[in-house]
């Protein structure tokens, strides 16, 4: 039975994982496209495949998925200087 839950719990963890990237990839596009203020969720989360409600799951507002998408293009940006540690 705990296999069973941990099988489950990593199906559940790439599925998460996968909608999250999804969200994230097309609130990019969306918002290099037109702006923060520009920009509706409901556009987002058509682009992603997922419902209004599930992308307000993953991230609380407009503004908590913006962050998220400057945080990880400050990542990529940021990743070359790492190396110089």
């Amino acid at each position: 039975m705990t296999q069973g839950a941990v099988k489950t719990t990593g199906k559940r963890s790439r599925v998460v994982s996968a909608k999250k990237k999804a969200i994230l990839s097309a609130a990019l596009d969306t918002f290099s496209q037109f702006g923060f203020h520009g920009t509706r969720l409901e556009q987002i989360a058509e682009l992603a495949g997922v419902s209004k409600t599930n992308l307000l799951y993953y991230f609380p507002s407009k503004e908590a998925l913006y962050i998220a998408v400057l945080r990880q293009i400050l990542d990529i940006w940021l990743a070359p200087l790492k190396a110089f540690r």
